[in-house]
């Protein structure tokens, strides 16, 4: 991260690292001296303003860069050789030594305001998967980036997590910075997917020292994740790098197993997150990172997958994974009971009246007579009823011969073609010339051509890359994803009735 405030002095950090023994000169310090400021011990902060009204009065510097990491990883601060490489699975991470470091991985960055203003529609196009945004720092300061941050990575879909660089130096002034840290969470209805990250690291504050014994960071550790727990936030982390955790202070089991994302600038990571961390965590191994639409250095990560939406098997490495997330959102889709969304799973007919239903925005509907005895094997017991009947009723729905709807079967892209253009009101189109060349296995003797050609001029379907529709093959959930939230996109979120 963009941390730790400059020296006065004009020696290097590398050479102020090395010259004072990096950790080992951490791990001799004296104890935290008694601070000076208005004692947060006796202070109760109850709102965002009492929090912002403490800060004025005690002044805490902004970091901007990393003091904490030791020479060595310093000397690799700038190292080229990780590799990220595009397999079918996803994105996978190579470190500098030529090993797996995840697969599927996920390209993540952490920004703040020293990143200024960021272009967050070039940084996703660039293949940046995630984003972890400073919200704060101490007590009662704000990142100037951060309501701004957060508001473009829900347009544009990003999912993001938050950090707070901590300057806590006992219990109670850790049990305020979450306390302040939620504070920012609710006042900008921030709902990250990743963690809240406490960013534990070394640092200067005129007045101050940081614990240099593992039992303060302990009582620290305890006391943030208790705040944090207590205002309604339980999906909280440490970040820091190897040599503090491996090293120095933060060399504790306790911190170890709630620390998921460690920064160190070297070949490999050594912190081995196995021994006490979950399967999701993520390794910092640069701060000298180029991506498009962010001016200078920025900080990047790769991670492990992490669950997206709610849904425990849907990853930034799910395919269309954003129109899945649209899906939630709009109350389209909850998933199944076992908080799965099985995006691979194929559409059945019936499920696709429910989502048509949905997405068409849930208008009052009564069957009639004729919707209820237009379909033979329909009964008020068939999986969404009422919503087969709407189908029938709005002619989106035809049936077979035998008039039966068949709510099992599973639905063909060719059909579904049918289904959305019809949803869409049946708008008058005539295909062109460029249309009906659009896909190799699309002739006007194909079913539902003229459909499959109104989709793919709207955008709605863009078929495979090998040219191909594919007519006769299943609808896989979060394909349906796709076409429903493009559909919706195309019509501005208005269905003609």
């Amino acid at each position: 991260m963009t941390h730790q405030e400059h020296p006065s002095t004009t020696l290097s950090r590398r050479a102020l690292l090395a010259s004072a023994g990096a950790l080992g000169a951490i791990a001799a310090a004296p104890k935290a001296a008694q601070a000076s400021e208005t004692s947060s011990a006796h202070v109760h902060l109850a709102s965002f303003e009492e929090y912002v009204a403490w800060a004025n009065e005690n002044y805490q510097p902004d970091p901007l860069g990393h003091m904490g990491s030791d020479a060595a990883t310093l000397a690799f601060r700038g190292w080229r050789d990780h590799q990220w490489k595009e397999t079918a699975e996803g994105k996978t991470f190579i470190d500098g030594n030529g090993r797996v470091f995840a697969s599927p991985a996920v390209k993540v960055i952490d920004v703040s305001e020293h990143q200024r203003t960021i272009d967050w529609d070039a940084v996703k196009r660039s293949g940046v998967d995630a984003a972890i945004l400073r919200c704060g720092y101490g007590i009662g300061n704000e990142d100037a980036s951060f309501a701004r941050n957060l508001r473009e990575c829900e347009r544009i879909g990003m999912p993001y997590g938050v950090y707070l660089f901590s300057y806590a130096y006992d219990a109670d002034f850790a049990a305020k910075e979450g306390g302040w840290t939620a504070e920012l969470l609710k006042r900008y209805d921030a709902k990250p997917t990743l963690p809240v990250y406490y960013d534990l690291e070394t640092w200067t504050w005129t007045g101050h020292k940081p614990p240099s014994d593992t039992k303060t960071y302990e009582a620290i550790v305890d006391a943030y994740f208790n705040a944090m727990d207590t205002a309604g936030f339980a999906n909280v982390s440490i970040y820091s790098y190897a040599g503090l955790l491996l090293k120095g202070a933060l060399k504790s089991p306790a911190i170890w197993k709630r620390t998921s994302w460690v920064a160190q600038y070297a070949a490999e990571l050594e912190f081995d997150f196995k021994m006490y961390a979950s399967d999701f965590h993520g390794w910092q191994y640069t701060d000298m990172g180029v991506v498009d639409g962010i001016s200078g250095s920025v900080d990047i990560n790769a991670f492990t997958p992490f669950n997206l939406y709610g849904f425990n098997d849907v990853t930034p490495a799910t395919p269309h994974h954003e129109d899945i997330g649209w899906l939630k959102k709009q109350g389209i889709t909850t998933g199944f009971p076992d908080g799965s969304f099985r995006g691979e799973a194929n559409v059945t007919r019936q499920d696709m009246a429910a989502l048509l239903y949905r997405t068409a925005g849930k208008p009052a509907y009564a069957p009639s007579k004729a919707d209820l005895e237009r379909f033979a094997d329909i009964t008020p017991a068939t999986p969404h009823f009422k919503e087969i009947c709407w189908l029938g009723s709005e002619g989106i729905a035809q049936g077979w011969t035998d008039r039966t709807y068949r709510g099992l079967n599973t639905v063909a892209r060719q059909d579904m073609a049918a289904f959305l253009y019809r949803l869409a009101g049946s708008p008058s189109f005539a295909p062109g010339t460029d249309d009906v060349h659009r896909f190799a296995d699309v002739t006007s003797a194909t079913p539902h051509a003229r459909e499959i050609w109104w989709l793919a001029g709207t955008g709605v379907t863009e078929g495979f890359h090998d040219g191909t529709f594919r007519g006769l093959a299943p609808v896989t959930r979060q394909d349906m994803a796709a076409f429903l939230h493009r559909l919706s996109t195309y019509l501005g979120g208005v269905f003609p009735r």
